[in-house]
């Protein structure tokens, strides 16, 4: 655990993951709680402290990215996928709770592994776009994105599959995703509330006080998002991910 009881020291740690999570999602669409969860729970927030901490900084920066990107939205699926992820996120915020349950170092191997899970799946899993899906796809990724957002923050890998899937433009796959994020993440913070209110009192203000960094960053990231390959920057991000998920799994082993 890297935090101690100096706010200010919680503060500059915090500012740093919602600083980059909020520059990565601008300019992929996605990777603010796959980058910034892994890393909360590094320096030493709790699974839920993390969730509601990403959850808050995240809603900032989808709502900023979404209306910038509003001319490119498609409505009609990305209705359809608030509906379903929204009926889910109760479900994944109960699964917090009982993961909540687990030693400190016990929740955070098992989260480090299933978003380890996530990225692997996302390096291995390239589909072949095509003009339209079989609904079949949307019934797995829908839910599966609502439950993993309420469990462990990172609902993203599932949607950022079935967007890439399609024959869309870059900013129409992005503003999908960010829009998606945008019009459910006030039911999860909603329900995290209820869950966590003593975690939640706890974060929020740091979550608030952060929004100019995440403003900075997300708008870096919109302006960059033209120049920087992203393939590039994903495979960073994707080392740094494995190479944290896998100390978060493994650190405990050695304590």
């Amino acid at each position: 655990m890297i935090l101690t009881g100096d706010p200010l020291e919680r503060l500059v740690l915090l500012g740093l993951v919602a600083l980059i999570g909020s520059f990565l999602q601008s300019i992929v669409g996605f990777g603010f709680g796959l980058l910034s969860i892994p890393l909360s729970l590094w320096i030493g927030l709790s699974l839920p402290q993390s969730v509601i901490f990403i959850s808050l900084g995240s809603f900032v920066q989808t709502l900023l990215g979404s209306w910038h990107l509003r001319t490119s939205i498609p409505w009609r699926p990305t209705l359809s996928a608030v509906t379903v992820r929204a009926l889910f996120i109760p479900m994944g915020i109960y699964l917090l709770a009982q993961m909540d349950r687990l030693p400190i170092a016990q929740a955070r191997q098992v989260a480090g592994g299933l978003i380890l899970v996530l990225v692997i799946s996302r390096i291995l899993l390239q589909p072949k776009p095509k003009e339209n899906l079989h609904w079949s796809w949307a019934l797995l990724s829908f839910p599966l994105s609502g439950l993993l957002a309420g469990t462990i923050g990172v609902g993203g890998p599932p949607l950022v599959l079935w967007g890439i899937s399609h024959q869309w433009p870059a900013d129409q796959i992005k503003a999908f995703l960010l829009t998606t994020f945008t019009i459910t993440l006030p039911i999860q913070i909603f329900f995290l509330f209820l869950k966590f209110p003593d975690e939640f009192v706890t974060i929020a203000f740091p979550s608030l006080a952060l929004i100019p960094l995440i403003y900075i960053g997300t708008r870096s990231g919109l302006f960059l998002s033209r120049t920087i390959s992203n393939q590039r920057l994903r495979f960073f991000v994707h080392l740094v991910l494995i190479l944290v998920c896998t100390t978060l799994i493994l650190r405990p082993l050695f304590s």
